[in-house]
């Protein structure tokens, strides 16, 4: 893809500083390329101008609609699969969004991809995510999400409803969710959900953008509301923040499968990548108006490298060193992010009943896991305390995934897998209880709802075993 020349900033590119020497590679090739669009302070600042036209434009109808949360929630909820359509009676609204952005194929009913996708080396990617299921999970838990919270504007967007940090194992269960239906093979088929999701997250993410966000901002910050929000840290759930969050989802996962020392050779790694790059331009990242154009999207990990590495400068709040008054510093600058990861690392000590994995010790296990993959300065930003002591468990820590995955490719290829999908299953079929809950928010109470309780499950966990 041949990128326009652009105005880059002199700061040099660097590793970020929260990565492992085991999770530099990508990151490495990054700063081989040079300078391009994705460190490009110019560039970037644009994504953060704009969301999603056709799902704001929707999102904004649909807000009209009396009892308009309960009635998408009903629209969606029978709708479990791709090849599903929207009932007759939905909202014109939902109507029009879908025949806008959800290509369909009468010939194959179903919906189409892009012309652009690869659909073998989709397979190829979510095939790297079934053999690797649990680390992955682990990545995304404890590297990628509570590194994710660094970043001040939106931290201050994702806590909007406050009904996060009392929930905070519903979201993020959603969001583990989110990862094995997108992650798993054939989630772009006919029997999949990945192409649903996308663009009920869209509508999702516009409901907050267009219909809460601006209300609750005006409401809340007596420093200017929405106005101050928007010179500041441009559109909520703008372009630039939705890349970032589909590399956490990506990028990051690779980086702390590498720092679990978790086979992946680089083929492998660009196609995981590659299954997220597919499901972020379903998700509407592209430029405004010509959603078949592809550019707002890195190719590859060396260039989605770059992206983080500048979105972490440009955006990332806190201290990033465990030393004189760092928490009260960090706290003061991203007090959003700093709640979120508190109520995260809480979490994460309880994401197992202990009446039945009392022995794993939990609480301390997963602190140490984060302290590992995302290193000091990630911590530091957030909030987080360095564990003193366990120096032993550390280390024994670092090296399991690493005895976990030598064991399983000497005994079966499959282990992995059978036992994977078996966690997986009793997670969040018997602990979570639900799925990846969907409406179009059009006010606070609307996202309090969603985070209490979420109804009915959307999106079945599909998970397919490879031997």
């Amino acid at each position: 893809m041949t990128q326009p020349a652009s105005t880059v900033p002199t700061t040099p590119l660097t590793p970020n500083t929260a990565t492992t020497v085991a999770g530099r590679e990508s990151t490495a090739m990054a700063a081989h390329l040079g300078k391009s669009r994705w460190s490009d302070d110019a560039f970037l600042d644009g994504l953060r101008q704009f969301g999603d036209e056709a799902a704001d434009r929707c999102a904004v109808e649909l807000s009209k609609v009396d009892n308009c949360a309960a009635v998408v929630r009903r629209v969606f909820t029978p709708m479990t699969q791709n090849d599903q359509r929207l009932a007759d009676d939905a909202p014109e609204a939902l109507k029009q969004f879908f025949a806008d952005t959800y290509a369909w194929c009468n010939h194959c009913r179903q919906p189409q991809l892009p012309e652009w996708v690869d659909r073998d080396r989709v397979i190829r990617g979510q095939i790297v995510f079934n053999e690797r299921m649990v680390p992955s999970v682990l990545a995304l838990l404890c590297k990628s999400l509570p590194e994710g919270y660094a970043a001040a504007g939106a931290t201050k967007i994702l806590n909007i409803s406050g009904e996060l940090l009392a929930h905070t194992y519903h979201r993020l269960m959603g969001t583990l969710q989110l990862l094995v239906n997108v992650s798993s093979p054939q989630s772009f088929e006919r029997s999949g959900v990945a192409l649903l999701n996308a663009q009920q997250m869209r509508l999702l993410h516009a409901g907050v953008r267009s219909n809460v966000a601006p209300k609750i901002l005006d409401q809340r910050d007596k420093n200017g509301g929405y106005a101050a929000y928007r010179a500041k840290y441009g559109v909520p759930i703008n372009q630039e923040d939705l890349l970032a969050t589909i590399m956490a989802f990506s990028l990051l996962v690779v980086r702390g499968l590498r720092q679990l020392h978790i086979p992946l050779t680089n083929a492998e790694a660009e196609d995981f990548y590659y299954v997220w790059r597919v499901f972020a331009h379903l998700m509407g990242i592209h430029p405004p108006g010509d959603p078949k154009d592809e550019s707002h999207l890195p190719e590859s990990l060396a260039e989605a490298s770059e992206f983080y590495a500048a979105y972490s400068r440009r955006h990332y709040a806190g201290e990033t060193k465990w030393r004189g008054n760092w928490f009260e510093k960090s706290w003061e600058e991203n007090p959003d992010g700093c709640k979120l990861a508190e109520r995260h690392l809480a979490m994460l000590g309880t994401v197992l009943p202990q009446e039945k994995w009392w022995f794993l010790h939990l609480p301390t296990v997963m602190h140490l896991y984060v302290e590992i993959l995302i290193g000091e300065a990630a911590c530091a930003r957030v909030g987080i305390r360095r564990l003193e002591g366990h120096e032993i468990l550390r280390w024994f820590l670092t090296h399991l995934p690493r005895w976990w995955a030598k064991a399983w490719n000497r005994v079966d290829g499959g282990i992995h897998t059978r036992i994977s999908t078996w966690f997986l299953r009793t997670l969040l079929h018997e602990s979570y209880k639900r799925g990846v809950v969907f409406t179009v928010p059009s006010t606070l109470e609307d996202l309090r709802a969603l985070v209490h309780d979420g109804a009915t499950p959307r999106g079945s966990l599909a998970i397919t075993e490879h031997a």
